[in-house]
């Protein structure tokens, strides 16, 4: 029953690459602003290495988007050619 509402960490990973490069952002540069290297990016990225809570969340705030946006679901109000910076109050 849920299982068809389960994303896979690929089409996660997907999303996470997308926004990337919608910001013209290096996987090095990902990396590095992450703390890892740039091969655990492109294992995110597809989907080889699964992503836990507290990764996603860092992922969300240094590509600007809500962790939301990583399911799947469009932002049409969202502005892909810049980086804002989310504050949560």
């Amino acid at each position: 029953m849920y299982e068809k509402n389960i994303l896979s960490s690929k089409e996660i990973g997907l999303q996470i690459k997308k926004r990337r490069r919608e910001l013209k952002i290096s996987q090095e540069k990902l990396a590095e602003s992450l703390g890892v290297t740039y091969f655990t990016i492109q294992r995110y990225e597809n989907g080889f290495t699964k992503l836990n809570v507290e990764t996603l969340q860092k992922i969300a705030f240094a590509l600007s988007v809500p962790v939301i946006f990583f399911f799947g679901r469009e932002w049409p109000h969202l502005n892909t050619a810049k980086k804002t910076t989310w504050i949560i109050t």
